[in-house]
């Protein structure tokens, strides 16, 4: 297990909430407008409900002008991280294929 696997995945909605509605006082109402998204769906990303789509991250990225590839590499991370804590036993019999073998 590496120092990685220690902490916890960091879902989108912390950076969301934290960083960008609370740290620049926006509500999320305003940003819901803002990028064209019912309020509601917003609120579900906010509270972990739902996760960050391609669609959303380009509505953030015109609303804040930060690059996509931040809110899917977030949102991709946490899938990822949650999924290997979840099958990291299966993944063990797995062996690495060599493309030698594949042919």
């Amino acid at each position: 297990m590496s120092k990685r696997d220690l902490i916890d995945p960091i879902h989108p909605r912390k950076v969301l909430a934290c960083d960008f509605l609370q740290g620049m006082g926006i509500a999320l109402s305003r940003l819901a407008v803002f990028i064209g998204e019912p309020s509601l769906r917003i609120g579900e990303i906010v509270h972990g409900n739902q996760g960050v789509t391609a669609n959303h991250a380009l509505g953030l990225v015109k609303c804040f002008k930060i690059f996509p590839a931040l809110w899917m590499g977030l949102q991709s991370c946490y899938g990822f991280r949650l999924q290997r804590g979840v099958a990291g036993g299966e993944l063990d019999g797995i062996q690495l294929l060599t493309i030698w073998e594949a042919s």
